[in-house]
């Protein structure tokens, strides 16, 4: 890369640092698919496509036994994994939480370890200490709740999370190819994506995340701060593909199920403070 092409490059991303290279990272190399969906609790990881869990720090990630997993999660209730037949798992043991009817579009386990469900097209649920956070569609057209209360009105799909007590929430705008999607919270927070990017797909802790985005110049995935710190890029993914978050304490996990370079899998990258 001539010196002028990587200026233009450089002025084009200024406040942008890539991930695992300029931002340093644990990163951990996994199958292809590994990361569409990562929890974290203190020192272990879990990821799915099929279910791993272990230490991030070693790097040493176990199978465990499980596949056609809708998605994984993990906090102070311990580990689980909802799987396709709408059975919830606790994680490592295999025993059943609960089994849903109905076919949930999403679920969420409470710090108390009560495992929570929505039905609805575009829906999102997320349970901590502060209350419970939901996406209420009709159509285009959703409602934020918390409890009783409308917090926002937003498009379906987009990602819930609670940031120190503060309940937030993403507004991916997935109907236009060229939205921009962005992330609001309780506090006042507004933080509007790039063109293309449908910002507030993934959310966790201080983190929002769209997909990886064709219409910018270079293209890449932008995973931008709710406080203002420097956004972290992954510069190679598949087209319109998203990361997973998820946060514990002052550490964030990032997945990349289809990391595109070098045929080489995907990518899980823990970043800490």
């Amino acid at each position: 890369m001539s010196f002028f092409l990587w200026l233009a490059c450089a002025d084009l991303t200024v406040g942008e640092r890539v991930l695992g290279e300029e931002v340093v990272a644990q990163t951990l190399q996994v199958a292809a698919g590994q990361g569409r969906v990562v929890g974290l609790h203190g020192d272990t990881l879990i990821s799915t496509d099929d279910v791993v869990m272990g230490d991030w720090r070693t790097g040493e990630l176990s199978p465990q036994g499980l596949q056609h997993v809708r998605r994984v999660g993990l906090g102070e209730a311990g580990a689980w994994a909802w799987l396709k037949t709408d059975t919830v798992l606790s994680l490592p043991d295999g025993a059943v939480l609960t089994e849903f009817s109905g076919r949930p579009s999403a679920v969420d386990r409470c710090p108390n370890g009560e495992m929570l469900a929505v039905y609805g097209a575009g829906e999102s649920v997320s349970c901590a200490e502060a209350g419970v956070l939901v996406t209420v569609c009709e159509g285009p057209v959703c409602d934020v709740r918390l409890g009783e209360e409308i917090l926002d009105t937003v498009s379906p799909g987009g990602a819930l999370s609670w940031l120190s007590g503060v309940p937030c929430w993403g507004d991916p705008m997935l109907e236009d190819e060229r939205a921009s999607g962005a992330v609001r919270c309780g506090d006042g927070t507004d933080i509007v994506g790039m063109e293309g990017d449908h910002l507030g797909l993934s959310l966790a802790g201080d983190r929002a995340a769209g997909r990886f985005n064709r219409h910018i110049v270079p293209p890449r995935l932008r995973i931008v701060s709710l406080s203002g710190a420097d956004t972290w890029l992954i510069d190679t993914a598949a087209e319109n593909s998203r990361v997973a978050l998820a946060v514990s304490g002052a550490y964030v996990a990032i997945g990349v199920a289809d990391f595109r370079r070098d045929d080489s899998g995907g990518r899980i990258y823990v970043v800490g403070p």
